[in-house]
């Protein structure tokens, strides 16, 4: 079967859907509760998975993977199945901090990577709310002596008061035998900025921004995503969010409780495409029905969430 919106080849399971940190950032914990996978529905996404190609599975979705007492055990049915697992985590979750458990994820996943938001104690709880440094270290410690294979990474969103501090990062990530990755943050999880969110939040380099400054008058009363941008023009200048100017291709997201999204944008269950309970047919037959108008942002949903949208409405 081939959708003009193609799927690619990464598949996502929330492992959970919950959080134990509030970062600034982040709505999803508002809105989920701490639902856990189960064997059965990974069992039950696996066929979905083959069928449209997928060889890695990112554990991951709304909430962190790590709050998950069984992780590892649910990365090796995955792997049973012939594909490769990818964890993210805030690395402080009370089981980052457990050696067994950690042994256990290292060796049952090929990317783990640690979400290392701070260059130190103040900055790093900035952002990431609830997160405690010395939690973090010694957590980074006890995965640096745990012998694997994994690809282990330090991902860093590189916000104003990260900015200059790469040596540190890259310091951090040499000592516990981590790479980094330095990444371009959404901030505040919102896609239009005013003038003091953008001196607070936003680096000046380029290469960090996903956001281009813009007179407020040439967009004053226009249409952003469903929203009113006007609310926004507190100054001269309003920073709106960029990003991919096509829609192409997604992955299929399989939630903690079995629900199947359209999109990863989209959290609730509009337009969804079912559950993993559902034939495997019928799964598809729901995304073939919306692909077109995915594809050519004529879905509601698409006008007002998607990432994608670079051009206002």
């Amino acid at each position: 079967m081939s959708f003009k919106r193609g799927l690619c080849d990464i598949g996502v399971l929330e492992a959970a859907a919950g959080c134990n940190l509030r970062c600034a950032s982040c709505v999803a914990w508002t809105e989920k509760g701490k639902d856990l996978i189960t064997e059965e529905i990974i069992e039950k996404a696996m066929p979905l998975f083959k069928r449209v190609g997928v060889k890695q599975v990112q554990m991951y979705w709304r909430g962190d993977p790590c709050i998950h007492p069984r992780l590892p055990e649910m990365n090796e049915i995955v792997l049973r199945h012939g594909m490769k697992t990818i964890v993210s985590t805030n690395g402080v979750t009370k089981h980052c901090g457990n050696p067994e458990y950690m042994r256990k994820l290292l060796n049952t996943t090929t990317h783990y990577a640690v979400c290392l938001d701070g260059h130190d104690a103040e900055s790093l709880a900035k952002y990431r709310i609830g997160a405690k440094w010395d939690r973090m270290i010694n957590n980074l410690e006890i995965a640096s002596k745990i012998d694997s294979n994994c690809d282990k990474i330090l991902a860093v969103l590189m916000f104003k008061y990260n900015e200059g501090k790469e040596h540190i990062f890259e310091e951090i990530a040499k000592k516990y035998g981590f790479r980094v990755d330095f990444k371009a943050p959404n901030v505040l999880g919102e896609y239009i900025l005013t003038e003091d969110q953008a001196n607070e939040w936003l680096a000046e380099s380029p290469k960090y921004s996903r956001y281009d400054k813009t007179p407020s008058k040439d967009i004053e009363g226009i249409k952003w995503r469903g929203n009113d941008v006007a609310p926004k023009n507190m100054g001269e200048y309003v920073y709106i969010h960029r990003n991919a100017d096509n829609c192409t291709s997604g992955n299929i997201i399989v939630a903690a409780n079995g629900d199947i999204p359209i999109c990863g944008q989209f959290t609730k269950e509009i337009n969804g495409l079912g559950n993993v309970f559902d034939p495997i047919d019928n799964i598809l037959a729901r995304y073939a029905g919306i692909n077109e108008d995915m594809y050519d942002r004529k879905l509601k949903e698409c006008s007002e969430k998607c990432l994608c949208i670079v051009k206002p409405r």
